[in-house]
């Protein structure tokens, strides 16, 4: 549609108001139907996207049971960093060792998702919230 506007006053003032009202609502609509298909698009994305469930929570408080029943409930496989550094050290706690456990732990989670899961756990205390930030990730929610 091709709008043409005089100078000086519009000698149809009623059909002026009716044309760009019309073309008003079609800019609104357009920019509608824009917003939504980003959003349905952001929300596949999303949807598709691996998700980590971080346990969190004193020792003893029940995490490692909720990990062991969703896992067995749902399939979700558990990456546990005590068990990892169990395996490495041969004892609960080793503390120069916990850069590699950490670090195996996470290499396991992204192995994890590489293989199709679509969900992990993470069975740790993840009571510090610096501990918690590094498992913030783009490949994961």
């Amino acid at each position: 549609m091709l709008l043409i506007q005089r100078k000086g006053a519009s000698t149809h003032p009623e059909l002026d108001q009716e044309i760009h009202g019309d073309f008003n609502r079609m800019t609104s609509q357009r920019e509608h139907f824009r917003r939504t298909r980003a959003n349905r698009a952001a929300e596949k994305k999303k949807k598709n996207k691996p998700m980590l469930y971080c346990m969190m929570g004193l020792p003893r408080s029940g995490k490692s049971t909720v990990a062991r029943r969703l896992s067995e409930d749902r399939g979700y496989p558990i990456v546990e960093p005590d068990s990892i550094r169990e395996v490495l050290y041969g004892k609960p706690w080793h503390e120069g060792g916990e850069p590699t456990v950490w670090a195996t732990a996470k290499l396991m989670v992204r192995s994890l998702f590489l293989s199709g899961h679509t969900v992990v756990i993470l069975d740790s205390t993840s009571f510090c919230k610096a501990r918690r930030d590094e498992w913030q990730s783009e490949d994961w929610i």
